[in-house]
């Protein structure tokens, strides 16, 4: 659950830790990673790797020994593809070139041994795992699980890492009518923050609104898919409340929403009771034994982001319309948030304000997906890491972009796999 937000934010401009004896933390958000830094590990999402690996190498055979039922293999399979897809495009973000693990190794872990692939090898698959996974998963409404609702979303952050644009909107053309902004009745909807009739200043209508509760409650209208916990599972609040214990936003963060005097209502929920913390996860929170919270990864919210994203990125081609759309798109967002629309007049549409609009669409996606692990990747991905991070902690070399890999990996290897170019 905490992984999100280590992995996908903490090296980015929007943190700094509070607690000098998490050395891991610290050393993470001021660009001082090395491979002794205990999250330098892939080991846990191998795990992940491999048991899917095992339920995709052995449901068949449970079926015949009359172990599951066949609609339960086909689902359970369906899962496993796209459990393995999505942990994949986690490990290729994050370290780059990696083994591409596609059968169980023998025993409950992963071989270790395994020389890396190719970056474009590892897309290649997650691709065709999706492709599996959308001819297996039912489209059930769960949020806990995948489905093809999920897997849709998953692609579309699939494609817009890779430059895909019209794969993009493929792909959330399972969200959206054919104009690209109306919703379709998929049965996902925007959770509702602002509200004419109340003010973000009440504390009680902010911890009981439709938004706060995509991360508070759960399994809201607007969640995709989202990591569900219990208590039981002893991992999650004691992990993530841990993490936002010792690692808080910056004073620049809270800046972003308050600028131009606009009235942004996510700062209330991001920041509840004007917490130095943040409260994303935790409005009226009590403790960690006695409460948890799932973890959020997809959420329609991000859908309507990455639609405007490809938009803009098509206006290039000849895309009619495009820009038009993409401001209506993030005014869906921002009007969600109270603050006010982004107005162009219809004869300004044409290509010349193409870069202007991937930094309102940057800003847009800073302050509304703040806290769930995205910011870093963005960074990556735009072209902006080196331009952003170099002021904030030294970052200066795109090589450094990926993390190292943990000395132990290296040592189980047995010299199969080396250490990333910049950790040499």
């Amino acid at each position: 659950g905490a992984g999100a937000s280590i992995y996908g934010e903490m090296r980015a401009d929007i943190y700094y830790c509070s607690r000098t004896s998490q050395v891991d933390f610290d050393n993470i958000i001021n660009n001082n990673i090395t491979s002794y830094n205990k999250y330098a590990s892939w080991a846990s999402f191998y795990q992940i790797i491999q048991q899917a690996n095992l339920v995709i190498a052995q449901a068949d055979e449970m079926t015949k020994q009359g172990l599951i039922g066949s609609d339960t293999a086909k689902q359970l399979v369906g899962e496993a593809y796209a459990m393995r897809a999505f942990t994949y495009f986690w490990i290729v973000r994050i370290w780059g070139e990696a083994p591409l693990a596609l059968v169980p190794s023998v025993g409950d872990k992963y071989d270790s041994r395994m020389k890396k692939s190719t970056v474009e090898d590892i897309f290649t698959q997650i691709l065709i795992d999706i492709e599996q996974a959308k001819a297996l998963l039912p489209d059930n409404g769960s949020r806990t699980h995948f489905t093809l609702s999920s897997i849709y979303a998953l692609k579309a952050q699939v494609c817009t890492w890779m430059k895909d644009w019209a794969g993009v909107l493929q792909a959330n053309s399972h969200f959206f009518e054919e104009d690209g902004v109306t919703f379709k009745n998929s049965g996902y909807s925007l959770a509702v923050l602002y509200d004419s009739k109340n003010s973000n200043s009440d504390n009680n209508y902010i911890s009981n609104c439709e938004y706060a509760g995509i991360f508070n409650v759960g399994k809201s209208k607007e969640s995709i898919f989202e990591l569900s916990y219990a208590i039981e599972d002893n991992a999650l609040s004691n992990s993530l409340f841990s993490v936002f214990d010792s690692v808080r936003p910056t004073g620049e963060v809270k800046t972003r929403y308050t600028k131009n005097k606009s009235i942004d209502w996510r700062c209330a929920v991001n920041f509840y009771g004007n917490s130095p913390k943040l409260t994303k996860y935790f409005i009226e929170f009590s403790d960690y034994n006695s409460e948890t919270r799932n973890v959020v990864l997809l959420r329609l919210g991000e859908m309507v982001l990455l639609q405007a994203e490809a938009y803009v990125n098509l206006i290039p081609t000849g895309e009619t319309a495009a820009e038009r759309d993409a401001i209506e798109l993030l005014n869906i967002i921002r009007a969600r948030a109270g603050v006010d629309a982004y107005l162009i007049n219809a004869s300004d549409y044409d290509s010349e304000d193409v870069d202007l609009l991937r930094i309102l669409i940057a800003d847009e996606r800073y302050k509304e997906l703040f806290g769930e692990g995205y910011r870093y990747f963005d960074l990556i991905r735009t072209g902006t890491l080196l331009e952003v991070m170099g002021p904030v902690n030294g970052q200066d070399d795109m090589l450094s972009a990926v993390w190292p890999i943990h000395y132990q990996e290296l040592l189980y290897s047995n010299g199969a796999i080396e250490q990333n170019v910049f950790y040499k």
